[in-house]
């Protein structure tokens, strides 16, 4: 037996909140996973894009003590591959 109390409990298309597409200017088109708590009163939102590859990768090394040049010197050995 299956119960099936919470039939039409959920909204159509509440299974596509989940999801957000944003378009990003120099990277086109994102799908980014939503805020999965939702108020009514003070709805989530996306106010920033995620960073890109690399973006922010001096700033987390000058955090972290390293100096300049090494951050330099690291930058220019840099593939873009893992």
């Amino acid at each position: 037996m299956r119960l099936c109390h919470c039939i039409g409990a959920v909204p159509p298309g509440a299974h596509r909140a989940g999801r957000r597409t944003l378009e990003h200017p120099t990277e086109g088109t994102l799908r980014l996973a939503a805020n999965p708590i939702q108020m009514a009163a003070c709805p989530p939102s996306i106010r920033r894009l995620p960073p890109r590859l690399g973006e922010h990768t001096a700033e987390v090394l000058r955090e972290h003590g390293f100096k300049a040049e090494t951050i330099e010197r690291l930058a220019g050995g840099w593939t873009g591959s893992a």
